[in-house]
């Protein structure tokens, strides 16, 4: 439905093709500084959403879905495989250009607590809110998990902590308006940083960007934490690429999906690719140097 009117028009603003990275330049120069790439374009967008919901309880668009299924597909890789070290919902996770906040609603569904959703977008914070408030009500998908909540609290008032004595995490969900090239947030506060589409967009507003995405990034999390990236402008060879230039962020493991075969070459749609924050890359500081981004 929406999600495969949204990859329809990455594709036919990339021209069909995975931008190619050569020296931090992209090859396809039809792809380069499209509106996808402008901030002017995604203010558009969420100004329509917010209508949408208005007036049809439209929650808005949800990339990469109808066909590749990434929100349930990914956070569910997130959850059962790489954090399987870890308590899921202690685990801070930080979601850039979260949008419609509808992926911060699926990662609470399989289990994660502590989560950030940022957008450099005011209409997309607000959307992405009255999203959220809206699946914590009565008869949302959150509004079970809240509910548990507040009967353990209940429960500890009065004497004991439930079965077993242990408090399930509550649920906190942070809606911030930020520039992820320019962020404000603390540095290293996050063991996951989750981007769906918004490494595509800055790819789009100029390759030279990728850079100041990687120093971002990893100026966010904490070292040893994971990035995980979905693409659809990327191949799985370039995104390793691109994140690995740096030594700030190591390749690893991918999500596999279905593929398909055309002209001799077979792959997938999108790709996920999951990146180890090195412990020992040089400073990402500078990142807050950097000129103010015009990429999502």
């Amino acid at each position: 439905r929406k999600g495969k009117k949204k990859q329809e028009t990455w594709a036919a603003i990339a021209g069909g093709r995975a931008l190619t990275l050569r020296g931090g330049a992209a090859s396809d120069g039809d792809a380069e500084h499209s509106p996808l790439g402008k901030k002017e374009h995604w203010e558009g967008v969420y100004q329509r959403e917010l209508v949408g919901l208005e007036v049809r309880g439209d929650a808005g668009e949800l990339w990469f879905e109808e066909e590749n299924g990434c929100m349930e597909r990914v956070s569910r890789w997130m959850a059962e495989e790489l954090c399987e070290e870890h308590s899921t919902p202690k685990v801070e996770v930080l979601d850039v250009g979260t949008g419609n906040g509808m992926m911060l609603v699926q990662l609470a569904s399989v289990g994660f607590r502590r989560l950030t959703g940022t957008d450099y977008v005011q209409d997309a914070v607000a959307l992405a809110r009255r999203n959220v408030e809206r699946e914590r009500r009565g008869g949302g998908s959150l509004h079970e998990l809240d509910a548990r909540n507040d009967e353990e609290k209940r429960g500890r008032k009065e004497g004991g902590a439930g079965e077993g004595g242990s408090i399930e995490e509550p649920l906190q969900i942070r809606l911030v308006q930020d520039d992820l090239l320019a962020s404000r947030l603390s540095h290293a506060a996050f063991d996951i940083l989750h981007d769906k589409g918004t490494l595509d967009a800055i790819l789009l507003a100029g390759a030279e960007r990728v850079e100041q995405y990687v120093r971002a990034t990893a100026a966010l999390t904490k070292p040893g934490g994971l990035c995980v990236i979905t693409s659809c402008n990327l191949t799985e060879e370039e995104l390793i690429a691109a994140m690995e230039r740096g030594g700030h962020w190591q390749h690893s493991r991918g999500l596999p999906y279905p593929s398909f075969a055309f002209g001799g070459s077979s792959g997938s749609k999108v790709v996920t690719q999951a990146f180890s924050r090195s412990t020992r890359a040089p400073s990402p500081q500078t990142a807050l140097s950097q000129p103010r981004a015009r990429g999502r």
